[in-house]
């Protein structure tokens, strides 16, 4: 546990590489715990090469078949967040906050701008000029290069399973 902000957070980092399905595993559990009164989560971690397809993505936004894909060692996962195809792989970073938005008195969209802000700030702290809520775009943008990707899942005003957060 560490303590953020006056709050204690569970943090959970990984060495080695976490295949999607078994992060998502974990994401549920530590759900379960946080909605059961446990302190918010947060897990750091890299995934095997994956593609994750969101609500409005399908097997269609491949240039190649699926099959063709997995021959070049990266799975295929449908998930339940908003968007298309992401791609998570080796040395690119993934956060999963799990957090009880009720217990920090915040809403969904106060939530994402907060995540988008700390992400801006990073990269400030970087030299890096970086922006967000950008009309028609998502995320968090570096020029004409996007620096993060926010796909979450809200459930009973706690967010449960945050999908990606690159």
């Amino acid at each position: 546990m560490q303590k953020v902000a006056g709050r204690l957070i569970r943090v959970c980092k990984f060495r080695e590489l976490v295949d999607y399905s078994s992060g998502l595993v974990l994401q549920t559990q530590l759900a379960q715990r946080v909605s059961q009164g446990e302190p918010d989560a947060l897990l750091l971690l890299q995934h095997r090469s994956v593609y994750t397809i969101g609500k409005r993505g399908s097997l269609k936004d491949f240039k190649s078949s699926q099959e063709d894909v997995r021959k070049l060692g990266a799975d295929v996962v449908s998930v339940a967040r908003g968007g298309e195809v992401t791609f998570h792989g080796p040395g690119q970073l993934v956060l999963y906050p799990i957090v009880n938005l009720k217990r920090l008195k915040l809403g969904a969209r106060a939530y994402v701008e907060s995540l988008e802000d700390t992400v801006v700030q990073l990269a400030a702290a970087y030299g890096i000029h970086a922006e967000g809520r950008q009309k028609g775009r998502t995320g968090v943008w570096t020029e004409d290069r996007k620096l993060a990707a926010i796909g979450l899942q809200f459930q009973k005003h706690m967010f449960c399973k945050p999908e990606e957060l690159l």
